[in-house]
């Protein structure tokens, strides 16, 4: 009885320091990306829809001057989305820039969707090529 619950306190540890292992891994890229002052964010103005209702999605940069963004924001996947609209924003404020896409997308198809992380190449002062990533919705 005592062996078993040594080996069940240990698998425990093991797995919640491999879960911390893994969350720490799959921040780092977020934190080290915000070290450089640029953020990027992905929404949609609702998450439920009846077919042929319009959703909006919007991707957002924000950074600072010295940084520029190299990549485009491309559309979502159209498998199963159809695209009615896409406006394109920038914004300049004192000290950051807003540059961002909208699209008004609607769906003919049932079933529950998602739409894929948008990954944003930049480059801060001459340094190396960076990559950060929208979330998935």
């Amino acid at each position: 009885m005592r062996t078993t619950f040594s080996r069940s306190l240990r698998a425990r540890r093991l797995v919640g320091g491999l879960t911390l292992a893994l969350s720490l891994f799959c921040f780092a890229r977020f934190l080290f990306a915000a070290g450089d002052d640029i953020k990027v964010k992905a929404e949609v103005d609702r998450a439920f829809l009846t077919i042929g209702d319009l959703v909006t999605y919007t991707v957002m940069i924000e950074h600072a001057p010295d940084i520029q963004v190299l990549s485009s924001i491309p559309a979502p996947d159209s498998e199963f989305l159809e695209i009615k609209k896409v406006e394109d924003l920038h914004e300049k404020r004192k000290k950051t820039e807003f540059t961002g896409r909208k699209f008004v997308l609607t769906t003919y198809r049932l079933g529950e969707f998602s739409i894929d992380p948008v990954t944003i190449q930049y480059r801060k002062n001459g340094q190396p090529d960076k990559n950060i990533q929208t979330q998935k919705i």
